[in-house]
């Protein structure tokens, strides 16, 4: 066996065992203590709501095991007690695992406190070999900094905010990623939003320099960038600085912010011109005026290599539709995909599938030319 979850739901891929299933069944693996029940297993997924969870991990993390993450969904501090309690369980110094990735996944919109911080850096310490790290919680720049200064490389960090941190916040925390891991390939951002969300309390800001000495990058997701202050210098320092770049997704995190907080069309065509050809996807939200002027005929303004463009609830005038779709047409090889995300049974609808027809015919053939309509829920977690 290579993979094990323990928590309820079910899966085909993976198999997944009741915590209070293995309580009962305690006595039986009595004769297991001090070692692995199946120490096979590579990839471990833990769900930290019960009292049991700490043995549990003991039970399963074998010398074999590559991969962890925990998990948690009920917001009290008996659970966060429990995760500690597993953390603490970890870092003894009779596992015999050494992990390449670990994750930890609260999905709860609250601040745990340093206490867990410091029980996640011990156990991070613990685990020199780790080089993908996701952290899904609350996020502070005090003991980020701590989890980082235990950390030896990483090559991938996901940072996934519970609650919105503020603008000198989040500069502080990129700051200090960029201190650490110069060499990172693939940096993900995300924020959580919760249903009394207070969309303008998101951070928007502009491209914070310290981004730009990630110079590896290949992956990069930044969701609190001002598409609206994105000028040609900022342009330019990214493409620079960012010669490596695969994946770029600076889609706003809130779908009702899309058709405010979005690039120009000039930037684009400018991002086209300066970004290297290695780019393959692309996400961020257009703002198209009518009265936009482009120079649709300039030389080199394509992305080559691009095989996505998914520019989230970005808004067709109506008036400008054929130049809209010519703008794509052109700024976006013949195979490429542009996806694009709307309320079903709306006017945008309609004047995506009218662009859809007239982007074949700015590429004069049917060849793979494809927009897709995702769904919110699809939308929402790119």
């Amino acid at each position: 066996m290579d993979d094990l979850a323990i928590h309820r739901k079910g899966s085909g891929q993976s198999a997944f065992i009741h915590p209070e299933a293995l309580v009962n069944l305690r006595p039986s693996f009595s004769k297991f203590e001090g070692t692995s029940l199946i120490p096979n297993i590579q990839r471990l997924d833990l769900y930290c709501h019960h009292p049991s969870t700490a043995w549990n991990a003991l039970l399963f993390a074998g010398p074999s095991l590559k991969a962890l993450t925990l998990f948690q969904r009920l917001p009290n501090p008996s659970v966060v007690g429990t995760v500690r309690r597993v953390l603490k369980t970890l870092t003894s110094p009779s596992t015999e695992f050494k992990l390449q990735e670990f994750g930890i996944r609260f999905l709860a919109p609250q601040d745990f406190g340093p206490s867990l911080g410091a029980a996640l850096s011990d156990f991070i310490r613990s685990q020199p070999t780790i080089l993908t790290l996701g952290l899904n919680l609350h996020i502070n720049s005090t003991w980020i900094k701590a989890i980082f200064e235990s950390v030896f490389e990483l090559r991938s960090l996901t940072l996934n905010f519970c609650l919105c941190p503020s603008n000198s916040e989040l500069e502080v925390i990129v700051s200090l990623v960029s201190d650490f891991f110069p060499s990172m390939e693939q940096l993900l951002f995300h924020q959580m939003l919760w249903p009394n969300t207070d969309v303008s309390t998101i951070p928007c800001l502009p491209m914070p320099p310290s981004l730009l000495n990630c110079r590896m990058l290949k992956t990069l997701a930044w969701p609190y960038l001002d598409l609206t202050r994105l000028d040609q210098a900022a342009i330019e320092a990214m493409g620079n600085a960012w010669r490596h770049m695969e994946t770029l997704s600076l889609l706003p995190p809130s779908l009702s912010t899309h058709n405010i907080n979005g690039i120009s069309p000039s930037a684009l065509q400018h991002m086209s011109l300066v970004f290297p050809p290695s780019l393959r996807s692309f996400s961020a939200s257009i703002v198209f005026a009518p009265e936009s002027t482009l120079d649709i005929s300039k030389p080199g303004a394509s992305f080559p290599s691009l095989q996505s463009l998914h520019v989230g609830r970005s808004v067709i005038p109506r008036v400008g539709l054929y130049h809209f779709s010519e703008f794509l047409g052109t700024i976006t090889p013949i195979d490429a995909v542009i996806q694009f995300s709307q309320p079903m049974e709306t006017e945008q609808v309609q004047l995506w599938n009218s662009a859809r027809a007239l982007l074949q015919m700015v590429h004069r053939t049917k060849k793979r030319t494809r927009l897709e309509l995702l769904r919110e829920q699809e939308a929402s977690s790119r």
